[in-house]
This record gives structure tokens, C-alpha cells and sequence, in this order.
């Protein structure tokens, strides 16, 4: 079975918003045929080892990484908007975040 993660901000009180984001991911790719799809994400997955891990199908990371880390392994297949969000304990968090596929 292939990975599927989105490690970045995948704080206790976003899970929920972040396995709603799966579903609808997910949904899309396997009626568009791809194989392997992951039923959940997968959480706590080592950083950065993930991005250069032939099992990966969707992960997340920021844009420092995909250019100046991994821009010959991963391919850029959504950019997330820019979302100040407040949480319990952390504070205002920027949630400025890309989505990256493994071709």
C-alpha cells in the first residue's frame, strides 16, 4: 500500500479537517484509476525521509522543500491558501501549505 500524508500542522485538533481533506483526495484519485489509494493518511511518518520514499502517493510540505529539497522527486499538484488559524495552546499558526505528488 502506498503513503499518504499531510505531516505539516497535523496538530491533535486538525486531524479531523485533515482526514476530511483525505477523503475528498482520495475520492478524486481513484476515479481518475489510481492504484493503491490509501483508505486513511498516515501519521507520524519521519520528516523528511518521507519525501524520498518510493511507497509515497500525496504528501505534504512547505515550498522551501519542494524547490530546494526535493524538486527532483516530487511534483507540485496543489498549493494551499494562506489561512491564520488560532489554536488551543499553540496560538496563531500560518497555514501556508503545498500539496506534493510522487511521480
Amino acid at each position: 500500500m502506498r503513503v499518504s500524508c499531510f505531516p505539516w500542522y497535523d496538530l491533535p485538533e486538525l486531524q479531523g479537517a485533515y482526514d476530511s481533506l483525505w477523503s475528498v483526495v482520495a475520492s478524486h484519485l481513484r476515479r481518475h484509476k489510481v492504484r493503491d489509494v490509501p483508505e486513511n493518511l498516515s501519521r507520524g511518518v519521519p520528516l523528511p525521509g518521507i519525501f524520498t520514499d518510493p511507497t509515497l502517493l500525496v504528501g505534504q510540505c512547505c515550498g522551501y522543500d519542494i524547490i530546494y529539497g526535493f524538486a527532483g522527486s516530487l511534483s507540485i499538484i496543489g498549493w494551499g491558501a494562506v489561512r491564520i488559524i488560532e489554536t488551543p495552546g499553540w496560538g496563531k499558526l500560518n497555514l501556508n501549505r503545498s500539496v506534493a505528488y510522487d511521480e
